[in-house]
């Protein structure tokens, strides 16, 4: 039997692993370096990978976002409907860090060029984009501008202080982390 997949992200500095979250709280890495003309199958075919491994219960309920950290693929950051913002180490598939935030969170990203901050921008139901530092383990910032729940949270791939956000507002937000 097959559960419902929703989030997935592919690991950028080596592009090997996949991570996939589900509806229920698991979590899951594969390996992309498994050879897809094995087992007599043909260019284009597809098949179904199996999971290097897997947390069954890595939050509570459904994993709503998830995310590589760009500039170690050690680890991995996940967000679900619980609340939580948990960082993972990717070796020993344990938490390192959580957040713990108001209702359901279903946004995350990290910056692909940021050198100077480890921040997660994290969307949620609170109708403002909140910042949680991975190298201090603080919620750093909270930004106000959205009237709604905030469902999309991007930075920047070429400005590391640079992050957009858009909301059930209907509005799409531009910040520049920072100024106050």
């Amino acid at each position: 039997m097959h559960r419902p997949l929703a989030p997935l992200a592919v690991e950028r500095a080596h592009g090997r692993f996949v991570l996939a979250g589900d509806a229920e709280g698991l979590i899951a890495i594969y390996d992309v370096r498994e050879p897809l003309g094995a087992g007599g199958r043909r260019a284009g075919e597809p098949y179904v990978a199996k999971p290097l491994a897997r947390v069954p219960k890595a939050h509570r309920f459904a994993i709503a976002a998830l995310c590589w950290y760009p500039p170690d693929p050690g680890l991995f950051v996940t967000a679900a409907y619980d609340g939580l913002v948990r960082a993972w180490d990717a070796d020993a598939l344990q938490p390192a860090l959580d957040f713990e935030l108001h209702g359901r969170v279903y946004a995350l990203h990290l910056s692909p060029v940021a050198s100077s901050h480890g921040l997660v921008a994290v969307g949620s139901e609170e109708s403002a984009v909140r910042l949680c530092d991975l190298r201090s383990g603080a919620r750093t910032h909270l930004l106000h501008g959205h009237s709604a729940p905030v469902w999309a949270v991007q930075w920047s791939t070429g400005r590391e202080h640079v992050l957009a956000s858009g909301s059930r507002d209907g509005r799409a937000l531009m910040w520049d982390v920072r100024r106050p």
